[in-house]
């Protein structure tokens, strides 16, 4: 299966370039660790997040 040169050197790349794929993925998609909000989560978390406290009004 590999006696020609060319196949082999595409069969190494892709094992090489599926390894790699799938470092990346572990590394920062694999997920379960932290909670991703979505829909009206997404939207308050991203407006009021820091968002300071209103001043009062001093007497």
């Amino acid at each position: 299966m590999f006696s020609n040169p060319m196949v082999r050197e595409i069969a190494v790349v892709l094992a090489i370039k599926l390894v790699f794929i799938y470092a990346l993925w572990f590394a920062f998609f694999r997920g379960g660790e932290t909670h991703i909000p979505v829909g009206e989560e997404l939207g308050s978390a991203l407006l009021f997040s820091g968002a300071p406290e209103p001043m009062r009004p001093q007497p």
